[in-house]
């Protein structure tokens, strides 16, 4: 399952380089570039689910709140965090100002996944409680409740605003009940053979792509903007067919495992408010503006698989120094 994150931490990469850098196709590209704007959308329809695909791996195993973990993950988004802040005031690639130091402590709005993930977190044991003493039944009422809740109220009409398009809490709570289900009952929607979820996942975004392509074509801007969200009830189910899918494979790597323990270092790293839309954004229009076709496509994937092992080689050191400051905290606390 490592390996899942893996990948839900790259397709994250393409999310952002895909639609968040470039915009999505406007009706006019589509017509008049119609091959490279259907494989942007086919890319974007692949990807969008990253995010549901994390939250969907803690619910899998559970979150078990521990006070070491917690100061962990806190210790990891500082580290980037403030180290980033710091190297860019000291080459001159930012200011220091109050919006600098205001990304640091978590309170811009551009943190929202640290933030909605460390509530999460929090109310972790309160969900855990109920997902222990609830029944079966129970259980599956509870998730197909809130799904039809969220489907109509936010992804279909947006009236329940406080789901933010799944850039919530409450969404990531829906995720976590739904992987815990999946995980503790194992139902019959688990009993097929492993290539039918990986085909769900392929065929399901195959259709957005070109159902987003149709409404692109033909204008109709609202349905298309229902298609790549993270409370798409389709995206849901590509993200846990995925997910379904790489529970059935069976193998163990030691390279998987420690590339793995420091991938969320690669959202940290090219989400940072003094990277991201200074030189993220503009290096992947910069790529997709100088080269086409194939080519385009491989520069990218080139660019984004660079930022993939910066990020977990810089984590590397932020590890090192966790281990060194664990040690000197538990000497101080043995002397005292």
């Amino acid at each position: 399952m490592e390996l899942f994150r893996i990948l839900a931490m790259f397709l994250v990469l393409v999310v952002h380089a895909d639609f968040f850098s470039l915009g999505a196709p406007t009706s006019a590209e589509i017509s008049t570039s119609s091959l490279s704007s259907f494989t942007r959308l086919f890319f974007e329809s692949l990807s969008i689910g990253c995010v549901d695909m994390f939250v969907l791996l803690s619910g899998w195993y559970g979150i078990r709140p521990k006070i070491k973990s917690f100061s962990n993950f806190i210790f990891q988004c500082a580290f980037f965090l403030l180290s980033i802040y710091a190297f860019c005031l000291l080459f001159h690639l930012s200011e220091l100002n109050i919006r600098g130091i205001m990304g640091c402590l978590l309170l811009l709005k551009w943190n929202w996944f640290i933030k909605a993930y460390l509530l999460l977190y929090i109310l972790s044991p309160v969900i855990n409680s109920f997902v222990e003493s609830s029944t079966q039944k129970l259980h599956r009422n509870v998730l197909i409740c809130f799904f039809i809740f969220q489907s109509i109220f936010s992804w279909i009409v947006n009236a329940a605003v406080f789901f933010e398009s799944g850039y919530s809490t409450i969404s990531f709570i829906g995720l976590y009940l739904l992987a815990r289900y999946f995980s503790k009952y194992k139902s019959r929607w688990m009993t097929y053979d492993r290539k039918v979820y990986l085909l769900v996942f392929i065929l399901v975004s195959f259709i957005g792509a070109v159902a987003s392509y149709a409404f692109g074509v033909f204008r109709i801007p609202y349905f298309n903007g229902l298609i790549f969200r993270y409370d798409s009830p389709v995206v849901i189910l590509a993200s846990l067919s995925l997910l379904i899918y790489f529970s059935k494979l069976h193998f163990h790597s030691k390279i998987i495992n420690w590339i793995g323990a420091s991938s969320f270092a690669v959202f940290l790293l090219h989400t940072n408010p003094n990277l991201c839309e200074q030189h993220f954004i503009p290096m992947i229009q910069k790529i997709y503006s100088l080269n086409e076709g194939m080519v385009c496509v491989l520069n990218i994937g080139a660019f984004l698989l660079i930022i993939y092992v910066v990020a977990i080689l810089l984590d590397q050191i932020r590890k090192i120094t966790w281990y060194k400051l664990e040690l000197l905290l538990l000497e101080k606390f043995q002397h005292d």
